[in-house]
């Protein structure tokens, strides 16, 4: 069972996939330095993240030119312009 935190959400374990590419971000140097400047927050704010938060995906893709399919492999982001099926058409094979 997850564990809660004080607010009452449930905190998950991250896959191992969207922890790498934090790892892949605070090995480079001063990119976190980077990032932060860029999304106008502390660095420390960042290095509190075990994951790259989903609203953050498309910045830091811009930022850093890591495809957001890197960043967070574990969700599918579509990308501005692509078309994803309407609610409740069926998709033929």
């Amino acid at each position: 069972m997850p564990k809660r935190r004080k607010s009452g959400r449930t905190l998950e374990k991250p896959k191992p996939e969207a922890v790498a590419a934090m790892d892949r971000l605070r090995g480079e140097r001063g990119m976190i330095a980077h990032i932060a400047r860029e999304l106008k927050i502390l660095p420390q704010a960042i290095h509190q993240w075990r994951q790259i938060p989903l609203d953050r995906v498309v910045q830091i893709e811009e930022i850093t030119g890591i495809p957001r399919e890197e960043l967070r492999p574990d969700f599918h982001l579509p990308r501005k312009g692509s078309r994803a099926p309407k609610a409740g058409t069926t998709i033929n094979a």
